[in-house]
């Protein structure tokens, strides 16, 4: 058997089916009106339901929030506009999502985005911390009180399993939900702190709005045939199976004069992908008159300890005084070990924990934001707060459910943890673990989740 060059022969292009069509809705929140705004210190959730339209699949990948932001006089938003600071999905009685700390876990995964992306979206997203590197930056805190100051439109895709562009490659039957009022979901997220949210650099009250809040949505219609054929399968007793993948926070606090802490992440789950473990200070009030340097390592209230710090010193050195700098660190579950060898850091920096994140999350040769330099030549990770501990249980780079099983004899997930230098402020550890569910649809739009695993029989 011989090939033939394809620049010789073309070769046909495969058809598609022809009826399908997208169509983009605008989603606004049902406990608003026109001119409805949402504060912190008022209406401070935001509430969206989803409709079930019939014969129509949801695209979760093209399907993100836009909002205009407004914050008070004088005050600028932290780094990437984390303005919410929980997500709760529910489909009929059923929570399929309820991510806490959403500000926290949004901001830990964006440290690991592509440079590329990072510096593509700054404008919209509201993250500037990227555009030293490649093209100057916004370096003037009055710039970004001006633009906020007189509100601006922010984009931002959902940190969600089920409805979030970056995690969720099915389509969603939408059309084959029954619920109350012809709803399909309903989508619920709560507002930051400001003292989280923004900051400003003088003294005074921090706070900001939110307007004109929407839900664009994909919804495309399938053919007839296809629907047809979904019902029949749903009344024979079958279900539509939607894979997802979900966060919980777990809390730990390690009190002032520590050094050493052996904390437990009690999270049940047939099938764990990874953990991620980020230290805050335990007490966070809002940052005022603001020690501007740079905008891109200078820090908010969303700033990671653990990094080293700078690199001109050693972890011996007596004027090093780095809070929460990590030592060394493992995680455990029963008799295993992750990694296998206890992590050590560097005398001089934290990087080891860098190449654990990125090999365990397959971005070891990735453009990956959490690699790069200042262009002062100062490490983002180690001074601009991206540090975090990240362990992957998974064996392979795929769909399959190989991860870890925290629900085969009920011990808890452990993280033994050692500082460079005992703490001189209490600190809060937010492990965000993340874990694999199936969302069943069955006949009449009724739903449940099992958790990790599929079964044939759903009766």
């Amino acid at each position: 058997m011989s090939a033939v060059p394809k620049q010789v022969i073309s070769m046909p292009k495969v058809k598609g089916l022809k009826t399908i069509k997208p169509k983009t809705i605008t989603q606004f929140p049902i406990n608003s009106s026109g001119t409805t705004t949402f504060r912190y210190d008022g209406n401070n959730q935001i509430v969206f339901s989803i409709g079930a339209y019939k014969g129509s699949w949801l695209n979760g990948q093209k399907t993100f929030l836009r909002f205009q932001m407004t914050t008070d006089n004088g005050c600028f938003p932290a780094q990437g506009v984390p303005v919410f600071n929980r997500l709760q999905l529910r489909i009929g009685n059923v929570v399929a999502e309820d991510i806490m700390g959403y500000a926290e876990v949004e901001r830990a995964l964006s440290n690991f985005e592509s440079v590329g992306a990072k510096f593509a979206k700054a404008n919209y997203s509201g993250d500037y911390r990227i555009t030293p590197n490649v093209n100057g930056q916004i370096d003037n805190q009055t710039d970004l009180i001006s633009i906020f100051n007189d509100g601006t439109t922010i984009e931002k895709s959902l940190v969600s399993g089920v409805l979030g562009k970056e995690f969720q490659e099915h389509f969603i039957p939408l059309g084959h939900f029954s619920q109350s009022g012809g709803s399909a979901m309903e989508l619920t997220l709560w507002l930051e702190d400001p003292a989280i949210a923004t900051l400003r650099p003088d003294a005074g009250a921090v706070g900001y709005t939110l307007s004109d809040v929407q839900l664009q949505m994909e919804v495309v219609e399938m053919p007839q045939h296809l629907n047809e054929k979904l019902d029949k399968e749903l009344f024979n007793g079958g279900a539509f199976k939607l894979p997802y993948s979900t966060w919980r926070q777990h809390i730990n606090h390690i009190p002032s004069g520590s050094q050493n802490a052996e904390l437990s992440i009690n999270e049940s789950a047939h099938n764990i992908e990874n953990v991620m473990t980020v230290m805050t200070k335990q007490n966070r009030p809002a940052i005022v008159n603001y020690d501007f340097q740079t905008l891109a390592t200078a820090g908010d209230n969303l700033f990671f300890l653990g990094g080293h710090g700078d690199r001109t010193k050693l972890e011996t050195d007596p004027t090093y005084t780095t809070l929460g700098a990590v030592k060394s660190y493992q995680y455990s579950y029963d008799t295993d070990l992750y990694p296998q060898k206890r992590a050590e850091m560097g005398a001089r920096d934290n990087k080891l924990a860098l190449l654990n994140a990125v090999h365990t999350l397959d971005k070891w040769n990735a453009d990956c934001f959490a690699g790069s330099f200042h262009n002062d030549g100062r490490s983002l990770w180690d001074e601009a707060g991206l540090f975090a501990l990240v362990q992957s249980f998974k064996t392979s780079r795929d769909d399959y459910l190989n991860g870890l099983n925290s629900s085969a004899t009920g011990a808890p997930l452990m993280l033994s943890l050692t500082l460079k230098k005992a703490l001189t402020d209490a600190v809060q550890l937010q492990s965000f673990v993340k874990s694999t569910y199936q969302l069943n649809i069955k006949k009449g739009g009724n739903v449940d989740i099992i958790n990790g695993s599929a079964k044939e029989n759903l009766d």
